[in-house]
């Protein structure tokens, strides 16, 4: 936190009545809850040595224990060498309470650190291991508001003092009305200090009302410990939030998940989630539905390769990455080598390559760190490491350009070979599946099986019910999420889940299951299909097939590749949108089955952010299906709709 937040802290625990134990008891709590930046000298000697000591070593265990003993022996100087002689008949000081004091004013300082997204390391230097609470944004406005609010009830009864904390005020309200707070929560803190001042005015000056000062000021303080503990606890509950939603999107191998508080917002939050290759990013707020949205890119990792590990060699570098979280690596190939960034997603909006946002290390082609930077040219191919990312993953790490690169193939293209007509591939693809004629006279068609989610410890269970021309119904059950509902009743999409509720969905999100809804769709009706174009030659598991580029009616796009042999689908892929934003997905089709004269995949491997999932269809009927197996139920009845066409 910042020091006037320290400052208050120690301050408001003196106006409190802990002044009142012994003499220079409020100097103790408001040096001791300092007293732990004194590792702040480290910026003279450059930003990222600081980063390396910063709350390390003075901040740990056993300088917790240290500290409170040197603030007594600075207390205890000061009352021999100041106090006592401009005043011989003070009263005299104690110091085992002053020494208890100091220790509680210098423990509340790790305390606050702790809870915000720089992190304490609470055991250096014997263990540099960072821990995070997540739920104080760095600089608090109602911390300010609370434990400066307590102080000034005490510390305001002559006239300089007012003047002063006036004075304060205004300073303190710069950054508060002029950043990027919201308009309610600086009409909240104007009416907050308008309250503090009018109370203060009510309870009178100097000597007169003191008990009644103080019990307020506690009452403030209680009030700053109440707001505190509720962010920790809000913090806990909107990282379990999102985990879950991203174990119901199907993500796994989730290292670390971050909410950061935003300035001046106890509701909202920034979102980064540390997945193999990527950090996810994203917004939450309690206040809104959903609360969590996939609505910031991606991140690369970037983190593999020589270059990088040459670059993070770096004596700053190194130091860089001692306090880094996320950390991420961006490599530019220069005409004389490499450039690499290095930086942080929790700072990754932040610009310039000093302090919190990173840095930028130059290597030659040998790998070796250039004293002199590269040239600010760049070469004629320069990497993008996060363009898109959140929709590709990284590309092999063997090469010298870390930016992520589109799904794999199988196959190398020949663009020099004559490709078929993409309409053609998809009429035989049609006709192999059993032809228009049949596939569109079935009655219904109801799937039932399992998916194998990696990580999850158990399958999850799925009922799929379709029925012509464009109605399903989906009836998901996965441990520890519950049961998850979809569907499209030929008018709405609509889903139904334990965390957001029911809900009418709508725009992308909506166009997608409706397109998948729809028996046309499956085999690629122009009706829904308006543009398809071949694009190449590919394989899947060693079969060769082509590429087919599909635009659909809603605007989405697909690639299809149809085996050249059999001419069924083999894979397709897609943009799927979630709750969690938009994600590139890789569908492979294996294990064609013959059902009442018409060909369906019982085995499908779909692929997200690096992670797969096979979906087992254990059982497939063609049947007319009961009323009850398509449409919404109730709660998704009752929602106003609108539907999307």
């Amino acid at each position: 936190m910042d020091p006037i937040a320290h400052t208050f802290a120690g301050s408001s625990l003196a106006a409190a009545g802990l002044r009142k134990t012994t003499p220079l008891a409020a100097a103790a709590l408001i040096l001791g809850a300092n007293a732990p930046d004194v590792d702040v000298i480290a910026h003279f000697f450059g930003p990222y040595v600081a980063l390396e000591w910063r709350r390390g070593i003075t901040h740990g265990v056993p300088a917790l224990v240290v500290l409170p003993f040197l603030v007594l022996g600075v207390l205890l100087l000061w009352d021999r060498v100041v106090r006592r002689r401009h005043d011989p008949g003070a009263k005299a000081i104690r110091p085992g309470i002053l020494l208890a004091l100091a220790a509680l004013g210098t423990w509340t300082h790790p305390l606050l650190d702790w809870m915000n997204t720089y992190g304490m390391r609470w055991l250096a230097p014997f263990d540099g291991s960072w821990s995070y609470g997540d739920s104080l944004f760095i600089v608090d406005p109602w911390v300010w508001l609370l434990l400066g609010g307590s102080t000034f009830i005490v510390y305001s009864r002559t006239r300089p003092a007012q003047v002063g904390w006036g004075l304060l005020a205004g300073a303190l309200s710069i950054p508060v009305l002029a950043g990027p707070a919201p308009w309610g929560a600086k009409a909240v803190w104007l009416a907050g200090l308008a309250g503090i001042v009018g109370l203060r005015a009510q309870l009178g000056g100097r000597r007169r009302g003191s008990s009644r000062r103080r019990a307020w000021a506690r009452l403030a303080l209680a009030a700053g410990v109440v707001y505190v503990a509720g962010m920790v606890a809000q913090a806990e509950a909107a990282e379990s939030h999102v985990r879950t939603v991203l174990a119901q999107e199907g993500v796994t191998g989730i290292h670390e998940v971050m909410v950061s508080p935003e300035p001046a917002n106890p509701f909202a939050g920034t979102v980064v989630v540390a997945v193999p290759e990527l950090y996810l990013q994203g917004s939450f707020h309690w206040l809104r539905t959903p609360r969590f949205q996939g609505d910031l890119p991606a991140i690369a990792r970037g983190e593999d390769g020589a270059v990088v590990e040459a670059a993070s060699s770096h004596p700053e570098a190194e130091r860089f990455l001692v306090w880094s979280r996320f950390p991420y690596f961006e490599v530019e190939e220069r005409g004389e080598g490499y450039r690499i960034r290095i930086g942080d997603a929790r700072y990754a909006p932040r610009n310039g390559p000093r302090g919190l946002s990173g840095l930028h290390v130059d290597l030659d082609r040998e790998l070796r760190l250039l004293d002199a930077p590269l040239p600010e040219e760049p070469s004629d191919s320069p990497s993008a490491p996060w363009d898109d990312a959140w929709d590709e993953l990284p590309d092999d790490t063997a090469s010298p350009s870390l930016r992520p690169q589109g799904p794999a193939t199988d196959g190398p293209e020949d663009p020099e070979d004559d490709l078929p007509n993409a309409r053609e591939l998809i009429e035989r693809y049609v006709e192999v599946k059993g032809g228009r004629d049949v596939y569109f006279s079935v009655p219904g068609i109801r799937r039932e099986g399992r998916v194998e989610v990696p990580g999850l410890g158990a399958d999850a269970r799925f009922i799929t019910s379709q029925a012509p021309p464009s109605r399903m119904k989906t009836r998901t059950e996965t441990p520890g999420v519950g049961e998850v509902l979809t569907g499209y009743d030929g008018e709405v999409a609509w889903s139904v889940d334990p965390l957001r509720g029911p809900r009418i969905l709508e725009g992308e999100e909506a166009a997608q299951l409706r397109e998948q809804a729809h028996l046309a769709g499956d085999l690629r009706d122009d009706s829904l299909a308006v543009e398809a174009r071949t694009v190449a030659r590919d394989a899947v598991d060693g079969e060769p097939c082509y590429l087919v580029e599909i635009r659909w009616r809603s605007g989405r796009e697909t690639t299809d590749c149809y085996s050249e042999e059999s001419g069924l689908l083999l894979r397709a892929e897609l943009v799927q949108t979630t709750p969690v934003g938009t994600v590139d997905a890789t569908v492979v089709y294996e294990d064609y089955g013959e059902f009442d004269g018409i060909l369906l995949p019982t085995r499908t491997r779909q692929t997200v952010l690096g992670r797969e999932q096979v979906m087992e269809v254990e059982e497939i009927r063609i049947e007319a299906l009961d009323e009850e197996d398509l449409e919404p139920p109730e709660e998704v009845r009752e929602l106003p709709r609108s539907p999307e066409r």
